[in-house]
């Protein structure tokens, strides 16, 4: 039976327990964006690890003690994490490649056509804080 988005808020962070259990039978976790992160690091899943997040919450979650990488995503230890969409997009095509090898990912990359030109790339980089040559 599927689950509502009323289901889901009702949950709070009953979801946490669950993040903790993977982590202490060596199960990866992976997360995209702000939100995801910051659940990440209250469950204490973020201690002593690298992690990406959306631009703009890159200086909340250092100032929640994370040591925040501007990458798209970043794999530290068993957790995975990303910033934005289609840097989720990134870290799942990754996460094919690791479970289902090379090939696989490439064949889901195809499927989904996903090969980013961004239109608007230089001003995209600048409004997310980096600089472009």
């Amino acid at each position: 039976m599927p689950v509502t988005a009323k289901q889901l808020s009702q949950r709070g962070d009953a979801g946490l327990d669950n993040r903790r259990h993977c982590r202490k039978i060596g199960l990866a976790d992976f997360e995209v964006n702000d939100g995801a992160a910051l659940r990440l690091q209250r469950a204490g899943l973020l201690d002593g690890r690298k992690a990406s997040t959306y631009w703009a919450a890159r200086d909340r979650l250092r100032s929640l003690g994370v040591e925040v990488v501007e990458e798209r995503f970043v794999r530290d230890g068993n957790v995975i994490t990303a910033g934005g969409v289609s840097a989720g997009i990134d870290m799942a095509l990754y996460l094919v490649g690791l479970l289902k090898g090379p090939e696989v990912a490439r064949n889901v990359q195809k499927a989904i056509e996903y090969y980013p030109e961004p239109p608007f790339a230089d001003e995209a980089a600048l409004s997310a804080g980096k600089e472009t040559a």
